[in-house]
């Protein structure tokens, strides 16, 4: 009989209190582990239980608090559960063995109670593996949570220049993003630059903050660890404590006694004595005896003051004053201007505040009066006078970069880890001796080499279920991160009609109509060329206001390369400017973009080549097909869509440690076959026998990264071409079928020539001659003396920027004649977004010799639209009974309305076709895009 247990563990105060809660005997306990949907491979999955039924006993009903009894209220308002009671929202750490083996470890939640009548009460739980339990941990955290204050550093040039060095150990980069600020794209202010986090450093701050660890190669080594986050806010702010501690206000509690001021006729100085140190949290330094404030602190700041001054007359005369707030180093920043002349006793109540402006650490300001008069006067500042300062929250140069205020506030740690889980087709699993670690690899990575015979462990009693996987869910794959609203994606976006770097593939499969596409947080950031020099090439987030004028906005998270310096641009060639003024002069730049190296790339963050590029580096611009779907995702998704991979059910006799040890990273070798393990399901009270479902993949190749070379001559693979050499400026690089002539055309795909001159072609069997400035996307493409035009579908033919017809032909069998006054035979597919003009047709029928023909009964044959029947054409009702092929023009092509409909030939009554006789359909067709 089968020992089992389930516990609870919960951590109360420095202990680890035990609960363990009753089973019924005879009641199934089923548990499923799999690590990922093949279904949807954006999906990861942890090990779970399903519903679990447990007795209502002393025991359950104790450690459940009687949950059951409607008139009870949970007290526990802790975030960690029996504290003091059970709290059906929090999770509780539980463990359910089978004869001392953990069958699965993870949380338990309790989904329902059953209350059968007074004496018989039911408790229905799940329990969840500790890989979803790491999510659950992390909640609703956000990325601005997370504590990266090892990596805090003095915003500076000096600091800027030693992150060039791309480490993550140091934790930030500070690469050169063109944001629009500079009109040379040499000089660039210093509080412009914002620092990028490596993705690295977010994702140990995440574990380490959870209580997680995790074991992987590659989030520790290669690609991934010169990942890095920019700063995507509009502002970096201070922190709260930083904006208090650089506040400061001096006010009086009672009414000053009164001062007398001498009846002289020039104006008089008086500092004004607010006395009570009314805000004073260290390091703010008011000075409340000499009424003045020293700045412990560089930053910007505006000074405000409230002034309730009674001023009381002498002897007759009249007085007016202004007021001024003055520097030790920098004399008057602030004045009020004079106010009104006053003759008699008055009271002035009023508000005064300076503009924001800079000041130094060790600065003193004070409030001083102004005053002219006539007579003589006195004065009493009163009660709730007040100066004090008003820190703006920006940080400046010179000031502590925290790295954590770099972070979003509105973007969950989850979604980051998700995101980045998706991105790199990353399989994660739970270390089988520490629940807390995490092994993470990418899926042609996690697999190992170690095989595990099931042969003579399978009950062939109970048959085995073969799936083909090629009836799997999607049609379409998109692959693409978000869109922005940035100027360069906006363009690449209303072009494409999709994200920049985006990869699109679609399975040859006639069943399926679904859709699949990536979910992740990041936004792409194309590449851009400084306007006079193009050898910079920098990653461009430009957003523009109305007038067409740079601002500073945030945008979308991104993930880039730190790819550290450039080749020498030039001596002195860039500078960043300090706020004080001071200048600093550097040859290089930091270069951060989707590739690592934007001269000679070879991985690309992207997940496809993009469509178009922004830069040329002279007449030979290599892209890197390395992208994320290339490297991390292609060969998995050629495998689980192939029309041989299959999902096979075998039904295993295991014992619970056989259970414990199965592992998704192994090989299982059965009958003769290599498999991969998908999934498990198995009743941890029961010994029958384990279902296990495996993978039987039709190995697909692993990618193998090539050079892809663009402008004056494209790039692919798989060319019959070997040129490798130079000629009049255009590089022909060895194994791309393009033949190149003219320049400054950038050209990606295969079997292309083009003879012109500023062209962007990312297709395949296209031809260019003469004419300038082409966009081709679609692949069979012919342009003649066309200038300034992007193609909109495959095939097209522009001669002269004019469309030329299309032209579609179908051979039509004797079957197919014989019944098709019954079945019209489509000639013409529905062309989505366009109408057809059908404005040419043609006949012609042919004999075989094998059969003599017998006469065809004059039957009207005529093109129509589907659906609604409307005629296009007709045919000469007297065809040809003779045996030699004969052309026939079709006549009364009307003047029909377009439409977005197929075409068929009808016939209007039987045409006695026979023998061997076949007739070719042929039209010339022109497509006109469909007004909404």
């Amino acid at each position: 009989m089968n020992q089992n247990r389930l516990v609870i563990n919960q951590i109360a105060g420095a202990n680890i209190v035990e609960y363990e809660l009753d089973l019924y005997d005879n009641v199934p306990l089923p548990i499923n582990k799999s690590i990922i949907d093949i279904q949807n491979v954006a999906e990861r999955k942890s090990d779970f239980t399903k519903t679990i039924t447990l007795p209502g006993t002393h025991t359950n009903n104790d450690i459940f608090s009687n949950i059951f009894n409607l008139a009870r209220s949970v007290s526990n308002t802790n975030t960690y559960n029996f504290a003091p009671d059970f709290n059906p929202n929090l999770k509780a750490d539980a463990i359910l063995y089978k004869n001392g083996i953990v069958m699965i470890q993870g949380y338990l939640q309790l989904t329902n109670i059953n209350i059968v009548d007074e004496n018989q009460i039911e408790y229905e739980i799940i329990i969840i593996g500790k890989f979803a339990n790491l999510f659950q941990d992390l909640g609703e955290k956000k990325l601005s949570e997370l504590d990266l204050s090892a990596y805090n550093h003095t915003w500076n040039y000096a600091n800027m220049v030693t992150s060039w060095t791309p480490s993550a150990a140091i934790g930030y980069y500070y690469g050169l993003i063109d944001k629009g600020f500079s009109n040379d794209q040499k000089g660039f202010l210093t509080s412009d630059q914002k620092p990028q986090i490596f993705a690295r450093t977010i994702i140990d701050a995440i574990f380490k903050d959870a209580g997680y660890r995790y074991a992987s190669l590659f989030l520790t080594s290669g690609n991934f660890n010169t990942l890095v986050v920019p700063a995507t806010q509009d502002k970096l702010l201070l922190s709260t404590q930083q904006v208090t501690d650089r506040t400061f206000k001096g006010d009086r509690l009672v009414d000053s006694t009164y001062t007398v001021l001498p009846s002289i006729p020039f104006t008089i100085f008086n500092v004004l004595n607010f006395n009570n140190t009314g805000i004073q949290s260290t390091p703010a330094g008011y000075d409340n005896v000499n009424y003045e404030f020293t700045f412990t602190e560089a930053g910007y700041y505006e000074i405000g003051f409230q002034l309730n001054i009674h001023f009381v007359e002498i002897s007759t005369g009249g007085i007016s004053n202004y007021f001024t707030i003055d520097s030790d180093i920098n004399g008057e920043i602030y004045n009020s201007g004079w106010g009104v002349n006053n003759t008699s006793t008055f009271t002035l109540n009023q508000y005064f505040q300076s503009q924001s402006r800079y000041f130094a650490v060790g600065e003193k300001i004070k409030v001083a009066m102004h005053s002219s008069m006539v007579g003589s006067w006195q004065y009493s500042l009163l009660a709730d006078s007040s100066f004090f300062s008003i820190p703006s929250p920006d940080i400046i140069v010179g000031q502590t970069m925290r790295l954590a205020n770099c972070l979003p506030a509105d973007i969950k740690q989850a979604d980051f880890l998700a995101s980045i889980i998706k991105m790199f087709n990353l399989y994660v699993s739970v270390d089988e001796l520490d629940s807390k670690k995490l092994k993470i690899e990418p899926r042609d990575d996690y697999f190992t080499s170690d095989v595990v015979d099931l042969t003579n462990k399978i009950d062939v009693s109970r048959g085995v279920q073969v799936k083909p996987l090629g009836a799997s869910k999607f049609k379409e794959y998109t692959f693409a991160m978000q869109e922005d609203k940035d100027e360069l994606n906006e363009i690449h976006q209303s072009q494409y009609a999709y994200p920049y770097g985006t990869f699109k593939k679609t399975i040859d499969n006639d069943f399926i109509t679904e859709s699949y596409k990536t979910e992740v947080i990041f936004a792409p950031t194309p590449l851009g060329a400084a306007k006079n020099n193009p050898k910079v090439v920098f990653s461009q987030i430009l957003f523009k206001n109305s007038n067409g004028e740079s601002i500073d906005s945030t945008s979308k998270l991104r993930l880039l390369v730190a790819g550290g310096l450039s080749t020498v641009i030039g001596t002195n060639y860039f500078h960043y400017l300090d706020p004080d003024g001071t200048s600093h002069f550097f040859d290089s730049y930091a270069y951060v973009g989707h590739y690592d190296n934007v001269l000679a790339p070879t991985f690309d963050i992207n997940f496809d080549i993009p469509k178009k590029i922004n830069y040329k580096n002279g007449f030979s611009t290599t892209q890197s097909p390395s992208t994320l779907y290339n490297l991390y995702h292609k060969k998995g998704i050629e495998e689980i869509t192939n029309k041989d991979s299959k999902l096979v059910e075998f039904y295993v006799k295991l014992n619970e440690v056989e259970i414990n040890n199965l592992s998704f990273r192994n090989s299982y070798f059965i009958d003769k076959q290599f498999y991969r393990l998908y999934e498990v399901d198995f009743d941890a009270n029961s010994e029958d026998p384990a279902k296990l479902t495996f993978l039987k993949l039709a190995v697909a190749p692993v990618f193998v990264p090539y050079n892809l070379v663009t402008n004056g001559g494209g790039g692919g693979e798989g060319s019959q071409y070997a040129q490798n050499t130079t000629r009049n400026g255009t590089q022909y690089p060895k194994g791309v079928d393009v033949i190149g002539q003219g320049s400054n055309n950038s050209l990606q795909g295969y079997e292309q020539i083009v003879n012109s001159t500023g062209n962007f072609v990312n297709a395949n069997q296209v031809n260019i001659l003469g004419g300038a400035d082409n966009t081709v996307l679609n692949n069979n493409v012919t342009l003649i003396n066309t200038n300034d035009y992007t193609s909109i579908r495959d095939g097209e033919v522009i001669i002269n920027n004019i469309h030329q017809p299309y032209y579609v032909s179908r051979v039509l069998t004797v079957a197919e004649l014989q019944a098709l006054h019954s079945t019209p035979i489509q000639i013409l597919a529905a062309q989505s977004g366009y109408w057809i003009e059908v404005f040419r047709a043609y006949i012609t029928v042919f004999f075989g010799t094998t059969t003599p023909p017998k006469g065809y009964t004059r039957r009207l044959l005529s093109l129509e639209f589907a659906g609604d029947g409307t005629h296009l054409a007709e045919f000469d009702n007297s065809i040809t009974t003779v045996t030699t092929a004969t052309m026939q023009r079709a006549i009364n092509i009307t003047d029909t309305v377009f439409k977005d409909l197929a075409v068929n030939i009808n016939a209007s009554g039987n045409l006695g076709a026979a023998g061997n006789s076949q007739m070719l359909i042929e039209l010339e067709y022109r497509l006109h895009p469909i007004i909404a």
